[in-house]
């Protein structure tokens, strides 16, 4: 689970319903519906309240796809990158 999210764009318009399949994850679905794996947290906002845990989608699961202008697409990405230098920060410090 994302501890401390706050969201850079509210997304209220969505474009698509995607079906969750087996061995499907955020990351993959990203690539699938925006072909890039790094607008995925844009995909969980958007469906966080059906969403317990981001590593967790189950088969049959409906989730919503967010329609993204530039302005918005750019927001995504710059956020996708603070989870990825916090996640290097957070596995470093276990090591």
């Amino acid at each position: 689970m994302i501890d401390n999210y706050v969201p850079v764009v509210q997304f209220t318009e969505v474009n698509d319903n995607y079906i969750v399949v087996k061995g499907d994850c955020l990351w993959k679905i990203s690539i699938k519906k925006y072909k890039t794996p790094y607008l995925w947290p844009a995909i969980w906002e958007t469906n966080k309240s059906e969403l317990e845990d981001t590593n967790f989608l189950y088969p049959g699961q409906v989730l919503k796809i967010p329609i993204m202008n530039t302005e918005d697409r750019k927001k995504a990405l710059e956020r996708s990158k603070e989870f990825r230098k916090n996640r290097s920060l957070h596995n470093n410090l276990q090591n």
